[in-house]
């Protein structure tokens, strides 16, 4: 980081005169330099992370180590920046930009919206380290809960209450396990307190603890497909059970689609498939994998 700071100290110090270029491009592309030179003189350099060579990309890293790519187009300023980041909320709102805008207006914008987004990604941030996470996406965790079930915990930080109240919580795993669960929220969900962490909360509404990663290797959170004989088939986990409480053995949803689709008695109806678990014999139903419906 000191390195690049050092080089764009330099470059501000010898910014290039406003020589003629002979080839258009090259005057554009020397005229982009000059003027992005100019503003990142108003913006901390220490929050400048990425400098492309031909000034067409820049970086900015937020104190908290969140970040927002800026491209640049050879009419910069004239065009605004296009801005891309997974830590906003919201994309950035450069409707009122004007030829007279700089790269400190949106600086000042991404600064703005991690006010909003950086108390939620704080949050989830301690179920990366804490817990076992199966799926990370913008502002939810897929966690395991048990060695048959996993929650989705999703905030939505343009939600002003989203960390004083319980999260959306999407559970996933057979229907009867899910019902307990569902059922612990719609007891327990009056405990929640604003002044604990989310992480803590659904421990003490679920009354349970997450189980830590160190635990992924234990031999009861290793389900395995009882068709492919695996855990994972690319990243889909197996969640489907046999409905029979004597059998109830795992599958990935698509190695049972395969499985039943090539038997003589199975039958398809609004994107399921019908037919006999491969191990007891009773019925079971599955969904159509999401290609194939």
């Amino acid at each position: 980081m000191s390195g690049l700071i050092n080089s764009i100290n330099l470059l501000l110090e010898h910014c290039p005169s406003k020589e003629q270029e002979n080839n258009p491009e090259k005057g554009r592309l020397l005229k982009r330099k000059q003027i992005v030179l100019q503003h990142l003189r108003d913006v901390p350099l220490d929050q400048v992370q990425e400098l492309a060579s031909d000034f067409s990309h820049i970086t900015f890293r937020h104190p908290q180590g969140y970040q927002l790519e800026l491209k640049l187009s050879l009419n910069y300023p004239e065009v605004p920046p296009t801005c891309s980041s997974e830590d906003l909320p919201q994309a950035l709102d450069l409707s009122h930009w004007t030829p007279l805008s700089s790269l400190r207006d949106v600086y000042e914008l991404f600064l703005e919206q991690m006010e909003i987004s950086g108390p939620v990604l704080a949050q989830l941030n301690q179920f990366d380290g804490q817990t076992w996470v199966l799926e990370k996406s913008h502002f939810s965790r897929r966690v395991v809960i048990s060695p048959l079930v996993s929650v989705q915990i999703t905030l939505d930080p343009l939600d002003p209450n989203c960390l004083e109240e319980v999260p959306n919580l999407r559970f996933l795993g057979p229907d009867s396990k899910v019902q307990e669960f569902l059922q612990r929220v719609s007891e327990r969900e009056h405990l929640f307190d604003p002044e604990r962490n989310i992480l803590i909360n659904l421990e003490k509404i679920l009354d349970l603890e997450f189980p830590h990663p160190e635990e992924i290797e234990k031999e009861d959170f290793k389900i395995e497909c009882c068709i492919c004989f695996s855990h994972h088939l690319g990243s889909a986990l197996p969640d489907l059970r046999c409905p029979f409480p004597k059998c109830y053995r795992a599958f990935h949803v698509e190695c049972l689609y395969e499985w039943l689709r090539g038997t003589c008695e199975n039958k398809s109806m609004h994107n399921f498939i019908h037919g006999s678990c491969p191990y007891c014999q009773n019925s079971v139903t599955c969904p159509c994998p999401k290609d194939k419906s």
